[in-house]
């Protein structure tokens, strides 16, 4: 008896650790996916196509031009193309338009059960560097990117939030 109550205990602190209250959901039914976001960010209007739904951080203070902020942008792609075909496919058009860009990192991480593409770059606008955080998921002729956008001088600070929404990114 004692170790059936010492194993529901343990049971129910792993399961209380995985619920984040600091964290809201978004689910898309017609882009048939689910993705957390911190409860102090706002949800912009989508003026894009081909962009889902857009997330902005609170301003830290007035000064704050460059708020971090991250998409999901969601579509159809060929069915045989891979979330690496896709991410190299998509990146081209920022590297010709984005001011002095530079691919810092790229490769395959592992998000659940899935195996996307990420890649972090960095950018010139108006004189401040930007750092891009991009996350390419496939399935079935249907591709989706998660970016971040925010300061270089800032990304140390948000790098938990970005892995946390990352995380629980969900393809339905």
């Amino acid at each position: 008896m004692r170790q059936c109550f010492i194993l529901c205990c343990a049971l129910a602190a792993i399961v209380l650790a995985g619920c984040n209250r600091d964290y809201r959901t978004f689910s898309d039914d017609t882009n048939r996916f689910s993705v957390d976001y911190p409860k102090s960010w706002n949800m912009k209007p989508v003026t894009q196509q081909g962009v889902a739904v857009t997330f902005e951080s609170p301003r830290e203070d007035l000064s704050d031009s460059s708020l971090p902020n991250f998409s999901v942008t969601a579509g159809d792609i060929p069915p045989a193309l891979t979330a690496e075909e896709f991410a190299k496919a998509m990146i081209v058009a920022p590297k010709s338009y984005l001011p002095k860009f530079k691919l810092l990192e790229e490769g395959t991480i592992h998000v659940g059960r899935l195996d996307p593409y990420a890649m972090t770059f960095e950018y010139d606008l108006a004189g401040e560097i930007l750092l891009g955080r991009q996350v390419f998921f496939v399935r079935n002729g249907y591709g989706y990117s998660v970016v971040f956008t925010l300061p270089a001088a800032k990304a140390a600070a948000y790098r938990k939030i970005i892995d946390q929404v990352v995380a629980s990114f969900r393809i339905r």
